[in-house]
């Protein structure tokens, strides 16, 4: 009987063939950098839906909203 949760994990994946076992490894790691990454660093994607209607409005305010996100550190008093 396995113990803890890793160990069945662990003994499930050497059941599977070379290039499954690859492919769960793989997915191991992907929610290893998803954890990493912490429930704050959530992306925002832009809404194509409006985009593929026509709807313009929604991507030039995304624009604009990423542009105001992009410049927000840089400095804006350089002397010349």
């Amino acid at each position: 009987m396995v113990t803890n949760l890793a160990e069945e994990i662990a003994t499930k994946a050497a059941m599977l063939p070379d290039d499954l076992q690859s492919e769960a490894l793989q997915f191991v790691e992907s929610l290893l950098a998803r954890q990493s990454n912490g429930p704050d660093s959530k992306r925002e994607f832009i809404n194509v839906k409006g985009i593929l209607q026509g709807n313009y409005d929604s991507l030039d305010e995304d624009i604009r909203a990423m542009r105001r996100e992009a410049w927000k550190k840089f400095p804006r008093d350089v002397e010349r």
